[in-house]
């Protein structure tokens, strides 16, 4: 019986799709806890299959007790929803709360992590892209190693604007960043490294969110820029421009360090980036590291 922390694998606000899926990430979180000697909770929310699609529309009382009585809280997927369970959490007394694992929607918890101090790991989850790679970086992470990443390391990420910086990392889903502009839960960027990704967004889409947060003031301040692999498909015909010149157009606009394409969030082989851990990021013109600086161990 393991005696270290709970770990809460848990479905707050998209339902896994089928049985397999459930099976799936109830394997994944059981062998990762064991390896750690956390004591694995497995929520209710996982004991049937919901279906493609759907998501709560208000989470319940016994979730959210839930999840503020776990020390780690791993979502085993993300999904629409988040907004409504971030403003039943924020109408709780945060002094405590879980380690939070997770990306894409949970972008929106990660917020709320943050205005509470919190640090929280925008890593893998147990039902989408979650593999030995992944996760021994998630491991890593949690260990409190130094994260380091660089042209050697990782060939596939390009320099897109030079300079020097170092701030607390924030890691998001840009549309969903931008989707809570406005909201009480759109945490404060400025003096960060902000890490930004997503999936099936076109370049002008990302442009469109990003005017948004910039118009917004919410990129103010902001010290680097570290752009994820933003898998996408053009519409037949296209002839805007590409997601990379959208992306070096706005480092330059804000005159800040910037690469693009590291592998994080939705990706084949994401690595994990710990959320207010103190990073820098060096780029020149043919050459780049970003690091995250060893701390002590978060679970």
């Amino acid at each position: 019986m393991a005696s270290g922390p709970t770990c809460l694998l848990d479905c707050p606000a998209y339902g896994l799709h089928d049985q397999a899926e459930i099976e799936l990430a109830r394997q994944r979180a059981t062998a990762f806890c064991a390896a750690r000697d956390w004591r694995l909770v497995v929520s209710p929310e996982l004991s049937r299959p919901r279906g493609r699609g759907h998501w709560h529309s208000r989470p319940d009382a016994a979730g959210v007790e839930r999840i503020l009585a776990a020390d780690i809280w791993w979502p085993a997927r993300g999904g629409y929803g988040c907004l409504a369970l971030a403003d039943a959490l924020r109408a709780r007394d945060l002094q405590r709360l879980p380690l939070l694992i997770g990306y894409s929607d949970i972008t929106v918890l990660h917020a709320v992590w943050r205005q509470h101090g919190r640090s929280s790991v925008y890593g893998p989850m147990p039902a989408a892209a979650c593999t030995p790679g992944s996760l021994e970086t998630l491991a890593l992470a949690l260990d409190g190693a130094p994260l380091r990443y660089d042209a050697r390391s990782a060939v596939q990420v390009r320099p897109l604007h030079p300079g020097s910086c170092q701030g607390p990392c924030f890691a998001a889903c840009l549309s969903v960043l931008a989707g809570l502009v406005g909201t009480p839960a759109m945490p404060q960027l400025a003096g960060c490294l902000l890490a930004l990704e997503d999936i099936d967004e076109r370049p002008y889409r990302v442009d469109r969110a990003l005017w948004q947060l910039a118009r917004a003031g919410c990129l103010d301040g902001v010290r680097g820029l570290v752009w994820g692999v933003m898998p996408h498909e053009n519409p037949p015909g296209y002839a805007g421009e590409s997601m990379t010149a959208v992306l070096q157009r706005w480092a330059g606009e804000l005159a800040v360090p910037a690469i693009a394409g590291l592998d994080f969030g939705h990706s084949a082989e994401p690595c994990s980036l710990v959320n207010g851990r103190q990073s820098a990021l060096r780029v020149t013109s043919t050459d780049w590291r970003f690091e995250q600086t060893a701390v002590k161990p978060l679970g």
